[in-house]
């Protein structure tokens, strides 16, 4: 499957964030202790995948900063990024492999020394 629209990004993020809803870890981190405004929070996502699959330039936040913030409230460690990155290679095997995400090393600087 290529990602050519945003009817795509909207059913790849909304595949994603089910994994996440039904992950046993994941899943507490967003409902209870942040608690998560899905509302507000997945057309924010759609805008964030749209510009980096798309190149729609619709999303201008600061996704290390929002991580970097939540990592304060809760200790991101390596097993919750390792979870998160398996909800979404899971969630993206049947997308194009030019567009599949590769594994970044951003994450580095929200695990705890």
């Amino acid at each position: 499957m290529l990602i050519s629209s945003p009817s795509d990004i909207k059913t790849l993020v909304d595949r994603l964030y089910d994994k996440v809803n039904q992950d046993e870890i994941l899943s507490p981190i967003f409902n209870e202790i942040m608690q998560v405004n899905w509302d507000a929070h997945l057309p924010i996502m759609y805008q964030f995948w749209g510009s980096l699959l798309l190149g729609e330039h619709s999303y201008t936040g600061n996704p290390m900063q929002k991580h970097i913030e939540i990592s304060k409230i809760v200790p991101l460690g390596e097993k919750n990024l390792h979870v998160g990155w398996n909800c979404l290679t899971k969630t993206s095997t049947n997308i194009s492999q030019d567009q599949k995400p590769k594994k970044p090393n951003c994450a580095l600087p929200i695990l705890p020394v």
